[in-house]
């Protein structure tokens, strides 16, 4: 029969009793199919302890995997002119994307009219135009631009311990494009 050994309220080991087991000294031997070594016992229930707390150390690196993650998959932004009908484009963050926006705004500075064909991270062609591309690189630009000190604050609010878990990171209110 599986069976606990207890120490002080916790599990510290598991073994398979025979009928002429004998319990070791200062342990009590409990049968269970479920428990597992370091479940608490309270002389009745099994119970699993909470997970520890993330360090601040391990908050961070998941800020920053977070912010990595959120750059890469981009945001849709609408690069129509006012009344115009939409021309909606999924753009990444990515630091390839970036230079490339840098380049193509060049490009439609010099050639507002001018057409240059963006595939977005989905595979999707869509026709841009220099105008377009303008506002496709100020908007995603400016979105960069918001997510690195707003990650940056996060890591403030890790390092003063108001921030604390990874369900604190996540409900962030990351920002998002406009």
């Amino acid at each position: 029969m599986r069976t606990m050994l207890v120490s002080n309220g916790v599990v510290i080991n598991a073994v398979e009793a025979l009928a002429n087991f004998v319990t070791p000294a200062g342990m009590t031997a409990v049968a269970s199919a479920t428990a597992a070594i370091g479940d608490l016992y309270d002389g009745t229930n099994f119970t699993r302890p909470a997970p520890p707390a993330p360090t601040k150390t391990q908050l961070i690196a998941y800020v920053t995997t977070k912010q990595q993650n959120i750059l890469a998959a981009g945001v849709t932004v609408n690069v129509a002119a006012s009344g115009a009908p939409a021309v909606e484009i999924l753009c990444d963050g990515t630091s390839s994307t970036r230079a490339d926006l840098a380049l193509l705004a060049l490009f439609g500075q010099a050639n507002p009219t001018g057409t240059k064909i963006w595939t977005d991270n989905n595979g999707v062609d869509t026709s841009v135009t220099g105008t377009e591309l303008i506002a496709l690189a100020t908007i995603v630009g400016n979105w960069i631009s918001s997510i690195y000190p707003f990650a940056s604050g996060l890591v403030g609010q890790v390092n003063s311990g108001a921030v604390t878990t990874f369900v604190e990171v996540d409900a962030a209110a990351w920002p998002t494009a406009s």
